[in-house]
């Protein structure tokens, strides 16, 4: 396996002045939830049981960055999204992470202050993903060009520098999009320039993972490790296994990677258009640009207006979302349209499918 290590990267740990993650930094503070318009299935006897149906926990049309619950609250260009084992949500923001309880409550627990690297006097920090590991600690990725890189944010406000496309990194990086991170602390980010996903260890050393790190050279080959090849690798989830599910954007596929590098397909056949549910090939993604993953398994994916979800056997269907749809506030999954979902998160479970739709932050159970 021809894997290409870099040095850890020795950039010292910076504590800063953040908010635990438990509680709101200085800003909007967070007021008592209030509820939001919802549609319960006992108040819709017509649908079938089972019938999953969407609302919104927070977040409203308008923009900005204001703290607060349910629709008092707003978002700039929500984007990223991960959930932890609370329930807890965490969503890059711009340029900022914001933290969402289950009840709706948002509290802003990153800001571009915070992120180490760039002159405090531009702080244009363009977060494209985001993860959290047992202890708590968050870690973001940079797609900026001045501060393209991964960081750690521990509960009590340390940041550490993990990698940056620099000098001190002979790996190097292009525009990053999706993290994932593992159980050991190892973090996992896909390369949109590179059409490469690397692996990054808590210590800080990088290594190619996947792909053929060939600049401005898209395409699509399965195969291990530099053989293969990707076209934007965008989102990214780990599976309980420690596989590495990909959302290959301008490939149209759902790819997985194994620990060593093997990359295979799952679904998704050769263009986008229209959904189309099936097993393998034979289903059609449209523009797949983040993913999930349940317990047992089975991938999310936030492609386009639609929600579909991937089992292990690469079988495709779409559980929300529907062509030429509006949105209702408390309908039905299927009989809904979003306006273009940018991030997902789910339960172990599955009972709970949380996306980004524009700058809200909906359910769908």
């Amino acid at each position: 396996m021809n894997i290409r290590h870099a040095a850890a990267i020795a950039v010292p740990a910076v504590t800063v002045s953040l908010a635990a993650f438990t509680g709101c930094t200085a800003g909007n503070p967070a007021t008592t939830p209030s509820a939001n318009p919802t549609t319960s299935p006992s108040d819709t006897p017509s649908f079938p049981p089972g019938t999953k149906f969407v609302t919104t926990l927070a977040g409203s049309d308008a923009t900005g960055s204001v703290n607060g619950s349910g629709s008092a609250a707003t978002f700039n260009t929500p984007n990223g999204m991960t959930i932890d084992s609370s329930g807890n949500l965490y969503v890059t923001d711009s340029n900022a992470i914001r933290k969402i309880t289950p009840s709706g409550v948002v509290a802003t627990v990153v800001t571009p202050a915070q992120i180490p690297g760039i002159p405090a006097v531009t702080q244009q920090n363009f977060l494209t993903g985001v993860a959290v590991d047992a202890s708590g600690s968050l870690y973001v990725v940079d797609a900026n060009a001045g501060n393209n890189g991964v960081y750690r944010i521990s509960s009590t406000g340390t940041v550490t520098t993990l990698a940056t496309s620099s000098i001190l990194n002979p790996i190097q990086m292009g525009s990053l999009f999706g993290l994932a991170v593992d159980g050991v602390g190892n973090a996992y980010t896909g390369d949109f320039n590179y059409n490469s996903i690397y692996k990054i260890s808590a210590t800080g050393s990088v290594s190619i993972l996947a792909g053929a790190h060939n600049i401005n050279q898209p395409g699509f080959a399965d195969g291990a490790t530099s053989s293969a090849n990707f076209n934007s690798p965008n989102g990214l989830a780990l599976d309980a296994s420690n596989n590495l599910y990909v959302a290959d954007l301008r490939n149209y596929k759902i790819r997985k990677v194994t620990p060593a590098g093997g990359v295979s397909t799952v679904a998704g056949s050769t263009s986008g258009s229209l959904p189309v549910d099936g097993t393998g090939t034979a289903a059609v993604f449209a523009n797949p640009t983040a993913i999930a993953m349940d317990s047992s398994g089975n991938a999310y994916v936030a492609d386009s207006g639609y929600v579909r979800k991937v089992t292990p056997a690469g079988v495709v269907t779409t559980v929300a979302g529907a062509a030429g749809a509006t949105y209702t506030e408390g309908g039905a999954a299927t009989q809904i349209g979003f306006g273009g979902l940018s991030g997902i998160a789910v339960t172990p479970d599955g009972s709970k499918i949380y996306v980004i739709d524009g700058t809200r932050i909906k359910v769908i159970q």
